[in-house]
């Protein structure tokens, strides 16, 4: 089946090639208290929800440390009021916070997920304290291994498309089937797809097994910024950020035959080490930004201060 990019804004509306919120549709087989029950797993509680204080949008993120969580830099992005981080709220292990700063990748162009750098880091205004962050997989290899997607958001089933509203936390599985470079040579291979097999039928496969894993899945509205884990026999750890979905024409949004791209975490190991070192601004002297000159003057370009 012909696929092309649907993406669509934490606020709901779509377009094509412009970053997504996305959650869980689910196969029509299989009870949703399967999905339910796995996002409620005490591994994936460093998925928390974004949501917005000026909006009715959300999305998703991860906590990878004590005060800083990753997420897709289109949901912060189009939610972010210029100089306002405190816009931005975070939910995870039951307790709200706001953002302190927010940092958008460099590489981030609006419309662009593709490029594989949709993502953000977000600096919370408090530590979390009853929270064990994720642990990151940047090593690569991932490729063909089963994913866990987790994520907050609206769901349905292969059959009917994404059709009801959710803000209940999901679980669901899919393999990670290609780089997105191999599927089209402009996109980068720092996006890995993943298509939403049919158990009923073959045809609705377009990369790797026809074989649907037994919770397979397809984000959909709401999930945008969640995780993606792979388990190489340690526990889960962060490989990926869910960020747009790619739909095959026939007019059911989110069905099977659909497939998704998450921004892979391979490659942006440094990024991310470099801009979780980046001092809070309180901590600030004529010396450290002298440092910060030399070190880190890309970084201090995107950053973004409260206002």
């Amino acid at each position: 089946m012909r696929l092309r990019t649907l993406a669509v804004t934490a606020a709901l509306a779509s377009f094509l090639l412009v970053g997504s919120s996305l959650a869980a549709v689910i196969r029509h087989d299989v009870a949703d208290a399967n999905y339910l029950s796995l996002g409620a797993n005490a591994q994936y509680d460093p998925v928390g929800r974004v949501t917005f204080t000026s909006s009715g949008g959300s999305g998703s993120g991860v906590l990878i440390g004590d005060s800083w969580y990753l997420t897709a830099a289109h949901n912060v992005n189009s939610h972010y009021l210029a100089g306002t981080p405190q816009n931005v709220r975070f939910t995870v292990g039951g307790n709200n916070y706001l953002a302190d700063e927010i940092f958008v990748h460099p590489g981030y162009v609006a419309g662009a997920s593709t490029n594989g750098n949709d993502l953000a880091l977000v600096r919370l205004s408090a530590a979390v304290s009853n929270v064990t962050p994720s642990g990151l997989y940047t090593g690569g290899g991932e490729i063909g291994e089963d994913g866990t997607f987790v994520g907050f958001g609206a769901t349905g089933t292969g059959s009917t498309g994404s059709t009801v509203s959710s803000s209940a936390k999901r679980g669901g599985t899919n393999a990670l089937d290609i780089t997105a470079n191999a599927f089209n040579p402009l996109w980068s291979s720092n996006v890995v797809l993943s298509d939403f097999d049919n158990p009923d039928s073959a045809a609705y496969s377009t990369w790797g097994s026809s074989t649907p894993t037994a919770l397979e899945m397809l984000v959909a509205s709401g999930d945008s910024g969640g995780g993606v884990f792979v388990d190489f026999g340690s526990g889960p750890q962060l490989a990926a950020i869910s960020v747009f979905v790619l739909v095959n024409g026939d007019g059911i949004n989110g069905g099977y035959g659909d497939a998704m791209g998450a921004t892979r975490l391979a490659g942006h190991a440094e990024w991310i080490a470099q801009t979780m070192l980046v001092p809070e601004p309180a901590t600030f002297s004529i010396a450290g930004l002298g440092l910060l000159a030399l070190g880190a003057e890309s970084l201090r370009r995107y950053r973004r201060r409260k206002g």
